[in-house]
């Protein structure tokens, strides 16, 4: 779409926005402007903070029979979700983007959003699940629970080597400075200065979103340590967690002015 050629800052509608963003579409097609124009594809989930979901591609489409001749037809294969791979349907393309409907988001209320499931739902790919584990079906159709008690769920297992499994051959056990239950503290590798820290799971988790309760528990544990620590030397503590996909969660500390 040339330049100039339709104000995006005054088309579109923030219901459909809003709805886009809910209902997670492979595909989001348009032609309310009656011009051609497909945008990169946009990821629907926070790197790691959510799950992985698959990608939206948003395509607007001209009129048919337009004097300029713009494309108002476009021809694909769809595969149904629930015929796909899972790892295949979450496969992020080279050119995704962020969702640009995030800060539309914060930005304009509409309506009261329902808050996320701890976990995934079973509906979010379509996938059959019609047999729920850890429950059965009387003959009146009511559920009743197993009388086997919910086990504690376990940390998932690498698919391979990893550098911050602490049973892990590969970690740099000399970095190490505190092992925990749950969680261990370790000097950054080539860290941003001599005080740069890292906590990490001692399980194989992905991010903080994955992590089980008494593993956050003790993550704060390890922060406000680190808190009192810096505070007892002039410093302020900062932490944070990259942006960037990663095998094994490391929530990065340091000090700062």
């Amino acid at each position: 779409m040339a330049q100039g050629e339709v104000d995006t800052k005054k088309c579109g509608s923030a219901l459909v926005s809003s709805l886009a963003t809910g209902l997670k579409p492979r595909y989001h097609f348009a032609a309310l402007e009656k011009t051609y124009y497909e945008r990169l594809p946009y990821r629907n989930h926070i790197v790691l903070q959510e799950n992985t979901q698959h990608a939206t591609r948003f395509i607007a489409l001209a009129n048919v029979g337009n004097p300029e001749k713009k494309k108002y037809l476009y021809a694909f294969s769809i595969v149904p979700m629930k015929l796909m791979d899972a790892a295949e349907l979450v496969k992020q393309p080279p050119d995704v983007t962020e969702n640009p409907y995030r800060k539309l988001g914060k930005e304009i209320s509409i309506g009261k959003q329902i808050p996320a499931p701890e976990e995934e739902s079973a509906c979010q790919f379509f996938f059959d699940l019609n047999e729920r584990q850890g429950r059965k079906r009387s003959s009146t159709g009511r559920e009743r629970k197993s009388p086997h008690p919910k086990q504690p769920r376990k940390p998932p297992q690498p698919p391979g080597p990893c550098w911050f499994c602490l049973a892990s051959p590969e970690v740099e056990k000399h970095l190490v400075v505190n092992v925990g239950t749950h969680c261990y503290l370790a000097l950054a590798k080539g860290g941003l200065s001599d005080d740069h820290v890292l906590i990490l799971p001692i399980g194989h988790y992905q991010s903080v979103v994955e992590l089980s309760a008494e593993v956050v528990e003790e993550v704060e544990k390890y922060k406000a340590t680190l808190r009192r620590f810096f505070k007892s030397r002039g410093k302020r503590c900062i932490l944070f967690e990259r942006n960037y996909k990663s095998h094994h969660l490391q929530l990065q500390g340091g000090p700062g002015k």
